[in-house]
């Protein structure tokens, strides 16, 4: 039951709390976390993330995230801001990055948290590694 005097208002020392909480959280994840990690390539499914566009998480540790991104023949992916720093490690095939920069296998390639580029399109489709990070 509240107090009719008590006020809910929050105290700058609010944010500060949650980032120790969440600090706390995810170092007792990372503890706990088995310190190796195997995936096998059957293991998992794919994600339709977009036609044309499927995902196969990989891992996740925190604020990080490593996938892999399948774009088949004639996929597009719309031009995007990225809220999260971002590596592409080009597998197999290729893409373009609107306007004109062309990644092929081997290529790689770091989209800055906060950065923006134009539409992704893969005309022959392409595998990529992923890694997403704060």
């Amino acid at each position: 039951m509240r107090h009719p005097g008590f006020q809910s208002a929050p105290r700058d020392d609010d944010a500060a709390l949650l980032a120790r909480v969440r600090a706390r959280v995810l170092a007792t994840i990372r503890t706990h976390a088995a310190p190796k990690e195997t995936v096998r390539a059957g293991q998992g499914g794919w994600e339709v993330l977009s036609p044309g566009v499927e995902r196969k998480l990989l891992a996740r540790d925190g604020d990080s995230e490593c996938a892999l991104v399948r774009l088949a023949p004639g996929a597009s992916v719309a031009a995007h801001l990225h809220a999260m720093g971002e590596e592409c490690l080009v597998l197999e095939g290729s893409f373009t990055i609107a306007p004109d920069l062309v990644l092929c296998a081997g290529d790689f390639h770091v989209a800055r948290k906060g950065s923006a580029h134009g539409a992704v399109h893969s005309e022959a489709g392409a595998l990529l590694y992923l890694r997403t990070c704060a």
